[in-house]
């Protein structure tokens, strides 16, 4: 509770602050303040750099069934397992074939050492069968 009392005879004087943007502005520009908010064309910039660096991105992300790191951002549906040309948090550990020609490599996640899928080098393709489906 407030117990203020005021003197006999002082005056309250009320203040009142024009906040348009216009005022807004002038005051910058007298404190010599300049406006660093957004800048819609480094947006742009951004975006594109994003996509050259990482590629288009799909909404499919896959974690790894053990841990639940990610192990890739840009997977395609297949009918029994998923296909990636880029994968991050793997390893891999040793080649299965059935012939000399048909050689690929087992994929493992690098944090808990699961059994994720395997990878062909002939197609430079990542078939992940052992991976949980997530939206990103």
């Amino acid at each position: 509770m407030d117990d203020w009392t005021p003197i006999e005879g002082s005056v309250l004087n009320t203040i009142t602050v024009d906040a348009t943007d216009k005022a807004i502005k002038k005051k910058m520009k007298e404190l010599d303040i300049e406006e660093e908010f957004h800048d819609p064309s480094l947006d742009i910039k951004l975006e594109s750099w994003s996509l050259n660096t990482f590629g288009k991105r799909s909404e499919t992300v896959l974690s790894c069934p053990s841990c639940f790191s990610v192990i890739t951002y840009n997977s395609i549906p297949q009918e029994k397992s998923f296909l990636s040309k880029k994968t991050i948090n793997t390893s891999f550990s040793k080649t299965v074939g059935t012939s000399e020609n048909d050689i690929n490599f087992l994929i493992n996640c690098k944090i808990c050492m699961a059994e994720l899928g395997v990878y062909d080098p002939s197609l430079k393709n990542y078939h992940l069968l052992y991976c949980l489906p997530g939206y990103g």
